[in-house]
């Protein structure tokens, strides 16, 4: 039987639907582990998802950060990206790490 979806629009439709029903009742949220996108409803901040059983924090749809505020993980966050970004670049420039400071082994 034909059908008048493509293959990845039933599934933007879930999407669609899941996110309605968040907007609808704010105790109700979608898990944004990529790939997973449970619709579930949470009571507190912190929840784990019980499709990928991850930790995750309702306010700022990121994985739990214990003890840290949103605005403080999204900092932290931020920072390991700078790092694995200027360590990438270091190491593609052929810097070697010294443990007084940058020397270039070429």
């Amino acid at each position: 039987r034909a059908s008048i979806l493509s293959e990845s629009e039933p599934d933007l439709l879930a999407q669609k639907f899941q996110e309605l029903c968040v907007m609808q009742n704010q105790s109700t949220t979608v898990c944004s582990t990529l790939n997973c996108g449970f619709s579930l409803r949470v009571l507190y901040n912190e929840y784990t998802c019980p499709k990928c059983k991850r930790d995750k924090c309702k306010n700022c749809r990121t994985d739990w950060h214990e003890g840290l505020t949103c605005e403080e993980a999204k900092i932290r966050n931020q920072d390991a990206k700078n790092d694995k970004m200027f360590e990438t670049a270091r190491t593609e420039a052929g810097y070697k790490k010294c443990t007084r400071l940058w020397r270039d082994r070429r």
